[in-house]
């Protein structure tokens, strides 16, 4: 595929599941997506107008963050691509250029063997999501995903394992007063009321998550799985306003076949042992898993009920 225009951008990808010119469809969607995702943030973190000018509409600065496939090479498997609106003038400073020299700037630094400190310019909680989603990638037999940027100079930079091991610690570190992290399992979503979760941690005591919007489009993916939230927590109403999530790279696609079959007769300390269930420690665990609603007369209606709004709510995040 060759296209008429000179790529900005190249991303070449290299491991045993790639060859010649050839990649796998929804490992392309991915890092394509997922590198989109990463600009459009940097570039909302950017977003001071510049002397002169009105504020960057949101829409605009999308449109200057969108990548454009032009060229797709052999080497390994290299696409070529540029970014912004085809056909029309440079708006707002560069802007997409701008946020891809941002994010060269993040993997040379996250990169390092002892990253120095303070943290690169616009390297946001928000990024930082982004990349970790990239790093679902590298569990698919790809080694590393190399960016170079044309324009100014070419500069490059490697997302590679150690990259996303740094990214991982990074964004599940309470990095300010109040804020805490929780791993357990989300079982529920709604959206009825706000973005909302349920989440239950190995010890059994359940949460209320609500879910800020700049991890609206994790929640797809992360239902039913173990999740590690970050967030502001309220221990009297047991919520948390969560303000990062990772999904657990080990509780992967697998989870569900690898269950043990229903007729399986399976002794109490081996379902145990599955579930990770621990003894109960204080009776306020217990009671705050029971709903203080009265009973409903009809099981089948509220099996019913949950199942739509478990739809509804995959439906409103996709």
């Amino acid at each position: 595929m060759n296209g008429s225009s000179a790529p900005r951008l190249t991303i070449s990808v290299r491991g045993p599941a790639v060859g010649p010119a050839q990649l796998a469809v929804r490992d392309l969607i991915e890092i394509l997506g997922r590198t989109e995702q990463a600009l459009k943030r940097i570039a909302e973190a950017r977003g001071t107008p510049a002397p002169g000018r009105r504020g960057r509409k949101v829409k605009a600065v999308e449109e200057q963050c969108r990548l454009h496939l032009v060229s797709w090479a052999a080497g390994s498997a290299v696409a070529g691509l540029t970014l912004g609106t085809p056909n029309r003038p440079d708006l707002f400073n560069e802007v997409g250029q701008e946020s891809l020299d941002a994010l060269i700037d993040h993997f040379q630094w996250l990169g390092r063997d002892q990253p120095p400190s303070p943290w690169p310019p616009f390297l946001i909680r928000g990024a930082l999501e982004a990349y970790a989603a990239l790093g679902q990638a590298l569990d698919r037999g790809i080694d590393e995903i190399r960016f170079t940027a044309y324009d100014r100079s070419h500069r490059c930079a490697a997302f590679t394992p150690k990259v996303r091991e740094r990214v991982r610690e990074m964004l599940i570190l309470p990095d300010e007063p109040g804020r805490e992290r929780r791993t357990g399992r989300l079982d529920v979503l709604n959206a009825h009321a706000g973005l909302e979760g349920r989440l239950w941690e190995p010890v059994g005591t359940r949460w209320t998550c609500k879910f800020h919007e700049t991890v609206a489009d994790l929640l797809p993916n992360a239902w039913r799985r173990t999740v590690t939230v970050v967030g502001i927590v309220n221990r009297a109403k047991h919520e948390i306003i969560v303000e990062a999530l990772l999904i657990d790279d080990a509780d992967g696609e697998a989870t569900s076949s690898a269950a043990p079959p229903f007729w399986e007769e399976t002794s109490l300390p081996e379902l145990e042992s599955r579930q990770q269930v621990g003894a109960i420690a204080r009776i306020e665990e217990l009671t705050a898993a029971w709903s203080s609603a009265p009973l409903d007369d009809d099981p089948l209606a509220d099996v019913l009920e949950e199942r739509r709004r478990r739809r509804a709510a995959v439906r409103s995040t996709a």
